[in-house]
């Protein structure tokens, strides 16, 4: 479970890795750490979300650590990747508005007119500004309250919604919301009403089986 970002420290002496308390609560070293090197890349996720107290997404901080490249959130050429991936644009098109389903009129959430403000002809360029970086928070942050509609799944390459699939850190892969993660034998299986194959059972198992 993630920890609360307002008592989150940590003293690591070996440059705050993955391993770091910090990162693997999916956000940057505070004031309170103590740590000496420090080299999270996630300290400068208030500038790529444009916002203080938003953490990165799981999925979002394990394609981080996968990637081969070291990760600089605030260098232009990565945000325009991660912007077009969003978009589901060609990298550097700044004209044609985002295509993935969730940014249609209609669907649940401000994501449509984060969109329209992107396209509009007359918006200045703070303003697009400003929407990219909301949009990139809708995407792949989580604001202080855990509630998100959606989220970037680049497990799969689109967004999905929120409580239809999830993003187990420990397998490094989304799944769907009818998958668990078993604890015996460290494997994501389907049915959190079924056992695993292992014979380990989910957190609702015996929920769903009272009165049997």
């Amino acid at each position: 479970m993630r920890r609360n970002r307002n008592t989150l420290t940590c003293s690591c002496t070996t440059g705050c890795t993955t391993r770091c308390s910090c990162f693997k609560n999916r956000a940057g070293c505070g004031g309170k750490c103590t740590c000496t090197s420090c080299a999270n890349v996630l300290n400068r996720l208030p500038a790529f979300f444009g916002e203080e107290g938003v953490t990165a997404s799981p999925c979002f901080v394990d394609w981080i650590k996968k990637t081969d490249k070291k990760v600089d959130l605030t260098d232009s050429e990565f945000v325009e990747l991660i912007r077009s991936t969003i978009f589901q644009v060609r990298k550097g098109d700044m004209v044609k508005p985002p295509q993935d389903d969730i940014f249609e009129e209609g669907m649940i959430g401000s994501l449509h007119e984060l969109a329209d403000a992107w396209v509009d002809p007359g918006a200045t360029p703070q303003m697009k500004e400003d929407a990219m970086r909301a949009i990139l928070r809708e995407g792949l942050g989580v604001e202080s309250e855990g509630f998100r509609m959606y989220y970037y799944s680049f497990c799969r390459n689109t967004s999905v919604q929120d409580d239809c699939t999830s993003h187990c850190a420990t397998c490094g892969d989304c799944m769907d919301w009818r998958e668990w993660h078993c604890n015996t034998c460290k494997k994501c299986t389907y049915g959190v009403s079924l056992p695993c194959k292992c014979g380990g059972v989910s957190s609702m198992y015996h929920s769903c089986h009272q009165g049997d």
